[in-house]
């Protein structure tokens, strides 16, 4: 994912809500989301991991990289994709997953992870390894750190504070802002690039053409108060909408 915004056990209708965007090179495979056994993911078809997933008991996973000079560089043996499925696929409870992987984070690229259950989400990024509990509120994280305001960061968390209580209308809410192209010079989104690449990036919406590159899909999860996951997967080819994909289920249910 490049933009993640989330609200957590802090809001009247829903226990927990996401709006997420993932951006990946056009050319790179991926699998819509689709349920594998207990877990529901999309896929990414060259190194098999994914981006964000939720199984029917309840445990949530998510990424998105880091990015700087430095990063763009870096070759790295492990695919960030896998910690979200390993996690998934994992007994372990959120804490002593991250305190395993911190011991072999450095062998990936830069990411932000957050990951954990209904109860209680954690996050950690491979540059200091600190894992934290998140409160229950509003957060958002995109290419830096969790909460370091960036527009679209700041402007995704807004809207989370804003939704209605109705699912329709809230999914069609959080689609408006994912598919925003909207875009904001600010010297608070500077990660060492080039400043006309930095503004091209400071949208919800990616569109570059010219280095094929974009927003691949948006992602909406709420899960209300009375246990039922409202999952919607809305895929893009090259900035155009493709198609939906939509799953309802009760966690704890088989």
């Amino acid at each position: 994912m490049c933009v993640i915004n989330f609200k957590i056990n802090n809001d009247p209708n829903y226990i927990l809500a996401i709006a997420a965007n993932r951006d990946e090179s056009y050319n790179r495979p991926a699998y819509p989301a689709r349920i594998h056994g207990n877990i529901l993911h999309g896929t990414d078809a060259h190194r098999g991991g994914t981006w964000l997933g939720i199984t029917k008991t309840g445990r949530i996973a998510m990424i998105t990289n880091i990015r700087n000079v430095e990063e763009m560089t870096k070759k790295s043996p492990l695919s960030r994709g896998d910690i979200v499925l390993d996690f998934l696929r994992s007994e372990s409870d959120a804490k002593s997953f991250l305190a395993q992987l911190r011991t072999e984070s450095s062998k990936y690229g830069g990411f932000n992870v957050i990951l954990g259950d209904l109860d209680s989400l954690y996050y950690m990024n491979n540059y200091d390894n600190q894992i934290e509990i998140l409160s229950e509120n509003t957060h958002g994280v995109s290419n830096a750190f969790l909460n370091t305001p960036w527009a679209k960061v700041q402007h995704g968390k807004h809207t989370l504070d804003r939704l209605s209580g109705d699912i329709e209308e809230d999914k069609a809410t959080l689609l408006r802002l994912l598919s925003s192209s909207k875009k904001t010079h600010s010297h608070r989104q500077n990660t060492g690039i080039d400043k006309a690449l930095e503004y091209a990036l400071s949208s919800q919406f990616i569109e570059l053409q010219d280095m094929e590159y974009g927003t691949r899909c948006s992602t909406v999860i709420l899960i209300t108060h009375d246990g039922f996951a409202h999952f919607l997967e809305r895929t893009y080819t090259r900035g155009t909408f493709d198609f939906d994909t939509e799953f309802k289920f009760k966690i704890g249910e088989a």
